[in-house]
């Protein structure tokens, strides 16, 4: 049964790989395959060395970058599942329904098993890490702390913007095992992020890792890391981003604009979250330790995405909240089974159903390039030989990292050097109107559904070209 799980999740998502970096984070982790490079972010800070290190190795052997993420997100598809299912056999000790294919068939969890990213592998760690830490609140088994441990040094190596999910763990456990226990858990850590820290020091050197380390951790706080101080959108902006984060692009849940599906998909859900409630409410479930522990684990991660990451243009950052969302629904299923089977299939099973179709529809649009690489693709296309290119920072190192982008020169927006460029007879290709002292020849307009990928879903080009004649 493991063995066919392993093989539909493999199989599946080498099936949907992608052919194309959609964005300038996959990009960064593609490039990072071929020569990994934190000076020249391949990929981005912190550098994610254990994660780099085993793609590369899968790298090596299949010679293919959108088969080694599409392989490393069918395993970490397949180790969310199997982790989540023993966390519900410790907490509810009783057979889930549908946890599975709830979790097989997510539309976020699908379409980051196949992005140019680590995040998927991150959450698998996280729930990994979770299993152990119940084990050990449940039988107090040191083997189980220190494979929990194992795993957060893996975590820290893979996806460590997923760390503050366990922050109330760690104060558990600082006051509540004894002086042995908490000086071996820190020996244990220490050893085990040393084993990809120094490797990773001394492949950047000592001071370039410290100059990259203060630059990149100041940048996602206060400058370009879309926390709540580098970007000035509101709270409640923000919050109702996350929402949207959490229902619609990790549940495929109703929004502004989505197809009509979307509102079977919520009513399903919302069956499902009341039967949760009302299982609840009949059994008088005794809370334990381990169930606060991993309540205040979701508090302290969502308050973390909150404030300090990038929630309004990824929704990525919600990954580790969704398995535990789908674990409450998963209950609410359970308890309309026992009341009544004929409600399972005109419930459940069309429910399914929907969301099956919901997640079809969206690995296959995923599979087609965002706006952003259809972008690049038209500036592969044009065979002029004199060509400047204008957009954001982050775009312009988009285009410019692809080997046709060689006979193109790029420029700042709003460059002062557009016009000199203008007046020689260069086509000027921006993201951006340029005033009336330029005539514009062409506009093109470039898009992708945002539930594919919410970071610049419309994209226009526009070109500029002096007549000469």
């Amino acid at each position: 049964n493991k063995t066919f799980l392993l093989f539909c999740c493999i199989v599946t998502r080498l099936i949907t790989r992608v052919e194309y970096a959609g964005d300038i984070d996959s990009l960064r982790f593609a490039l990072s395959l071929i020569d990994f490079n934190l000076l020249e972010l391949r990929p981005h800070f912190p550098g994610y060395p254990i994660f780099c290190f085993f793609s590369k190795i899968i790298y090596f052997i299949t010679r293919s970058i959108p088969l080694t993420f599409s392989f490393i997100g069918g395993i970490s598809i397949y180790l969310t599942i199997i982790f989540t299912l023993k966390i519900w056999n410790l907490l509810f000790k009783s057979k889930p329904s549908y946890l599975k294919i709830f979790i097989f068939l997510n539309p976020l969890f699908w379409i980051l098993s196949n992005r140019y990213m680590s995040d998927i592998l991150g959450l698998s760690l996280v729930i990994i890490g979770l299993y152990y830490l119940i084990k050990f609140l449940n039988f107090n088994y040191e083997s189980s702390l220190i494979k929990f441990l194992f795993i957060i040094t893996l975590l820290m190596g893979v996806r460590i913007s997923f760390l503050p999910f366990f922050l109330p763990a760690f104060l558990y456990l600082t006051f509540n095992i004894s002086f042995k226990k908490a000086l071996k858990s820190i020996l244990i850590l220490s050893f085990g992020i040393s084993t990809w820290l120094l490797p990773l020091i001394y492949i950047t050197g000592f001071k370039d890792f410290l100059n990259i380390s203060f630059k990149h951790i100041n940048g996602h706080f206060f400058n370009w890391g879309g926390s709540i101080i580098s970007n000035n959108t509101g709270y409640v902006p923000r919050f109702i981003s996350m929402i949207e984060s959490i229902l619609a692009d990790g549940m495929g849940t109703w929004w502004t604009g989505r197809h009509w599906i979307t509102i079977l998909i919520s009513i399903f859900l919302l069956i499902l979250f009341l039967s949760f409630v009302q299982s609840i409410y009949l059994k008088k479930c005794n809370i334990r330790i381990e169930h606060s522990i991993m309540i205040l684990c979701l508090f302290s991660y969502l308050l973390w995405a909150y404030f300090f990451q990038n929630i309004i243009y990824k929704p990525r950052h919600i990954l580790p909240i969704l398995p535990f969302l789908i674990m409450v629904f998963c209950i609410g299923v359970n308890n309309i089974i026992k009341q009544n089977i004929i409600i399972e299939k005109v419930i459940v099973l069309p429910g399914i159903l929907c969301i099956g179709f919901l997640t079809l529809n969206l690995i296959i649009q995923h599979k087609e390039p965002t706006a952003l690489s259809q972008i690049q693709n038209h500036m592969n296309d044009q065979n002029k030989d004199k060509i400047v290119f204008s957009s954001s920072i982050l775009i312009n190192d988009f285009i410019k990292h692809h080997k046709q982008s060689k006979k193109i020169i790029f420029e700042p927006k709003n460059s002062k050097f557009l016009e000199k460029y203008y007046n020689l007879g260069y086509t000027i290709f921006t993201t951006y109107n340029l005033d009336t002292r330029f005539k514009m020849n062409d506009k093109k307009t470039f898009y992708h559904n945002p539930y594919v990928n919410r970071l610049w879903p419309i994209l226009n080009i526009y070109e500029y070209k002096l007549n000469t004649k």
